[in-house]
Formats: structure tokens, C-alpha cells, sequence
């Protein structure tokens, strides 16, 4: 099997590129800070098991991403409302 790593980086730049668009910015770097930020949100907040599936939608790199400091003893958040969701 061989690892492509520029088909990785494509994926992984179009995903960027359509967050960036979705935000309405040109700066990729303040794009992907935003989405990793958001990706750490969602992780928090999933059980364990829906966490991973998650990812396993995501391109390889941003799978990486996501996962950085995951810890999966510490189990999701518990948000009750969008206000808990956003101060979390």
C-alpha cells in the first residue's frame, strides 16, 4: 500500500479552502485555526465512539488535528444549552 502524502495534502487543503470560504476569509492560517478549534469542540462534546467515527470522515492530516491532546478517559462534556456549548 503506498502513502501518497500529496493526495493527503490536497484533501487536506481542500477541506481548509471550503472552511475558509464558508468563514468568508482569504487567510487559510486564521481559517485553519478556527476549524481546529471548532473540531476540538465537537470531540469534547461526542461519546467516544461517535468521536471516532467523526474523524473517520475527516482527510488524514486534520484527522491528526482532531485527535491532538484527545483524551478519551476524560468522556464527553456534558452541555445542557448553546450557552454551555459556546463557554465550554
Amino acid at each position: 500500500m503506498a502513502f501518497n502524502f500529496e493526495d493527503n495534502k490536497k484533501d487536506a487543503t481542500v477541506l481548509l479552502q471550503a472552511v475558509a470560504e464558508e468563514l468568508q476569509t482569504n487567510d487559510l492560517n486564521k481559517a485553519g485555526r478556527i476549524f481546529r478549534a471548532v473540531l476540538h469542540a465537537i470531540r469534547d462534546r461526542l461519546p467516544v465512539n461517535e468521536a471516532v467515527h467523526f474523524a473517520a470522515q475527516l482527510p488524514i492530516i486534520w484527522k491528526g488535528i482532531y485527535f491532538d491532546q484527545f483524551d478519551p478517559e476524560k468522556g464527553p462534556a456534558k452541555v445542557r444549552n448553546s450557552e454551555e456549548w459556546i463557554n465550554y
